[in-house]
């Protein structure tokens, strides 16, 4: 099941560019691959739902996204 998750672009990857994802399994003791992430940019957030560009062009693409597929909590504010 996929699911949508924030974190910094510390390494600043293009908006649009995918993203390799994975996680250990403690289980086998390896690392194993999951579906590969997307760099978006949150350009603004109002009520929670944030405006997301997903092509580098900075502007908002929220028909790419389903409705409220993506709600924000607290912790999502677009970069200063």
């Amino acid at each position: 099941m996929s699911f949508p998750m924030y974190v910094d672009n510390f390494l600043h990857f293009p908006v649009g560019t995918t993203a390799p994802l994975g996680g250990f399994d403690p289980a086998t003791a390896l690392w194993r691959a999951t579906d590969s992430g997307l760099v978006v940019r949150i350009l603004s957030v109002d009520h929670g739902i944030a405006s997301l560009d997903d092509v580098g062009d900075g502007k908002a693409h929220d028909d790419h996204f389903p409705p409220a597929s993506a709600p924000c909590s607290g912790s999502c504010s677009p970069p200063p």
